[in-house]
């Protein structure tokens, strides 16, 4: 079992960590049960002295025994190891890493952001084993490849953003978005190993494609988008 929150507990419950000392502010932590839940197997903060946050749709277990993790922070000094991006690029920058089974060091782990806001929500993996999460942008400077959407539609848009397992490689990343703002909400894989991303909008552009509603009913309205490949 693996669970991640966020605390500004001093005193918060660590085993074998990582980082056994909060950083400042408010800090993730990363943590693995054993299977009859009676031990932890490793309990961490991950943090730099600002604050640092990640959501329940934020973790997903690998095959290896590992996991990954996503969020958002405004700390300057996030640990970052391998990082494709170094240094926070603006307020908010998103975030993603990788632990090794142990929880005792990193895969990797990067900032992923612009010069505006930009906070990560869900992770997931694709059938080829890289790694998929979204989240959402105000930032017209975010890193984009191969993107379906080069350039962001207005307010704060969606991203979907592919690494190579190792961190290293982006294989894909882009906006996904109308005039307005968009919030994913999940990630999720299906049986047949498609990808679909869950989320809402209240933008009259938001981009569709076979739509069973094309258009916007009023307010904020959910969507639905299967991303096939690399997006």
């Amino acid at each position: 079992w693996y669970l991640s929150g966020n605390t500004e507990s001093a005193d918060f419950p660590t085993a074998n960590p990582l980082q056994p000392a909060i950083g400042g502010g408010w800090d993730l932590y990363v943590a693995k049960v054993n299977p009859a839940v009676s031990s932890l197997v490793y309990s961490t903060y991950v943090g730099g002295t600002g604050d640092d946050w990640s959501w329940w749709t934020c973790i997903r277990p690998d095959p290896s025994g590992g996991v990954v993790v996503s969020g958002y922070t405004n700390s300057t000094d996030f640990p970052t190891a391998s990082p494709r991006q170094a240094a926070n690029a603006g307020a908010w920058d998103a975030f993603l890493f990788r632990l090794n089974a142990a929880g005792s060091t990193f895969v990797f782990s990067t900032y992923h952001g612009g010069t505006g806001n930009d906070f990560g929500y869900p992770v997931e993996f694709d059938s080829d084993g890289n790694i998929v999460f979204g989240g959402e942008t105000n930032s017209a400077d975010f890193p984009v490849a191969n993107a379906l959407q080069g350039t962001i539609g207005g307010g704060y848009d969606v991203f979907v953003s592919t690494f190579d397992p190792t961190g290293v490689s982006l294989v894909s990343s882009t906006f996904l978005g109308g005039e307005l703002d968009e919030w994913p909400a999940d990630l999720e894989r299906d049986r047949h190993g498609v990808l679909h991303l869950i989320g809402s909008t209240n933008s009259t552009t938001f981009p569709t494609r076979f739509a069973s509603q094309p258009a916007l009913g009023g307010g904020w309205d959910a969507f639905v988008t299967r991303l096939d490949g690399a997006v």
